[in-house]
């Protein structure tokens, strides 16, 4: 396999070998590769190639190859699925079970499916000193010791209705929970009105120049009486405790750990930023960053700006710039799988 990352790829067929007869040079396709699909060029085998129609373009054939295939060669190559029967598909609201469903629906079967429910999650609201947290929490499998993911959210979805939290992002942890049997408690605050995640001071666009508070905001303060409550009450795994957050979020994803340098197992901000004078501080945790590079909500400068800075103080770090994307990098990061299995892959020795 290729040293360079990548496993999908689409473009144009520049050169073949003797004996391909699917391609010819200068047609459009997506592919599976081995690695390498952040290069420039790619080679792939032809079996493992799919002519891209008019009506697609590259960036979006190139996220299909391994979900398509997944599903043609399990469904209908191994499973014979055939016209008028019926599969049942786990996970349906996931990117590879919303794809499955559609194939399934194409070639004339039923599609059944089951999928992860938010409505499982308990309401809950604490309360200190004359401030409430709303907060939903769920455990999904049937560890003595399961692992933990604290999520927060973006600042659209501020408020204490209790759901507004739950917009982004949970189902698809949730989905991917239960398609791979993981024990976890998932515990989903939701920030007050007015008030941030994380209390940064300075422009927040800079990583340079903003300076996170020397201690916890009220709210984050409370999300960790919430998380030490539930992780005692659960008796989760130590090492395996998560976080990730998007926007507002991202944010608050970078000052949590900068406030708890020793908690987390690991972190996944998207399309937030930090105060960069933090990375010896939170140098310690693996983080897998992600953000597009047209957001002008967060610029992807905030973003870089703590990779580099992380990078710099010896960190386990990469960052994933999604070409062309604005703001809603979350969609496309919650609904890989990839992303879930790389935070669940972490744990603190």
């Amino acid at each position: 396999a290729s040293p360079i990352p990548g496993l999908e790829v689409a473009g144009e067929v520049v050169a073949i070998g003797e004996a391909v007869t699917y391609c010819s040079i200068g047609d459009r396709v997506c592919a599976l590769a081995h690695g390498g699909g952040y290069a420039s060029a790619a080679i792939v085998r032809e079996d493992h190639c799919l002519l891209l129609p008019d009506t697609l373009s590259s960036e979006q054939g190139a996220a299909l190859p391994e979900a398509l295939l997944t599903v043609w060669y399990n469904v209908f190559e191994r499973g014979l699925l055939a016209r008028n029967e019926t599969a049942l598909i786990h996970g349906g609201s996931s990117g590879i079970g919303s794809l499955g469903i559609q194939m399934v629906r194409a070639m004339g079967a039923t599609a059944l499916s089951t999928a992860g429910s938010i409505e499982e999650m308990k309401a809950v609201v604490h309360e200190k000193d004359g401030k409430s947290l709303p907060y939903r929490w769920t455990k999904t499998g049937e560890s003595k010791t399961p692992a933990l993911v604290l999520f927060l959210h973006g600042a659209g979805e501020r408020g204490n209705d209790n759901k507004a939290q739950l917009k982004h992002g949970i189902s698809d942890l949730l989905n991917w929970l239960e398609n791979n049997k993981e024990s976890a408690v998932v515990v989903a605050p939701q920030c007050n009105r007015g008030v941030w995640w994380a209390d940064l001071s300075g422009n927040f666009k800079d990583p340079e120049d903003g300076t996170l508070s020397k201690e916890p905001s009220a709210m984050l303060t409370m999300v960790f009486e919430v998380v030490d409550k539930l992780a005692k009450k659960h008796q989760v795994d130590p090492a395996r405790i998560y976080i990730t957050g998007l926007s507002m979020g991202g944010f608050g994803t970078f000052g949590s750990v900068a406030h708890r340098p020793d908690f987390f197992a690991a972190a996944i901000p998207v399309c937030g930023g930090g105060d960069a004078k933090t990375a010896k501080t939170i140098k310690k945790t693996p983080f897998w960053v992600f953000h597009g590079d047209a957001d002008s909500v967060v610029p992807v400068a905030c973003s870089r700006g703590m990779v580099k800075a992380l990078k710099a103080a010896g960190a386990n770090v990469k960052l994933t710039e999604y070409p062309g994307m604005k703001h809603d990098s979350w969609s496309a990061t919650y609904r890989s799988d990839k992303t879930w299995q790389w935070l669940f892959a972490q744990k603190k020795p």
